[in-house]
């Protein structure tokens, strides 16, 4: 290697070594937040943690108003525990 190689090696070298020493800042995770804490609340009122994630789907109706198309929406929301995957049902509907 020539002179000119090894002085761009050492370069780059000492670059990602200053990068890699810089220590990343770590965020703090909020303790609690009056949402949380009423989640959480109603999760323990209901058999606890576990019981949740054990319980198969959530099932709940969903009234909206889309404004924008002058249409209230009234569906049927179901939601896997596990997977977050949700299905929205509107009765009477073709969508």
């Amino acid at each position: 290697m020539n002179r000119k190689t090894i002085t761009n090696l050492a370069c780059l070298l000492g670059i990602a070594f200053i990068l890699l020493s810089c220590k990343q800042p770590q965020l703090a995770e909020p303790k609690t937040n009056p949402g949380k804490e009423l989640v959480m609340k109603a999760i323990d009122a209901h058999g606890g943690i576990h019981q949740w994630k054990n319980s198969g789907a959530l099932h709940f109706r969903w009234k909206y108003d889309m404004t924008d198309k002058g249409v209230v929406v009234d569906s049927i929301q179901t939601v896997d525990l596990n997977t977050f995957e949700a299905i929205h049902k509107i009765p009477d509907s073709s969508v």
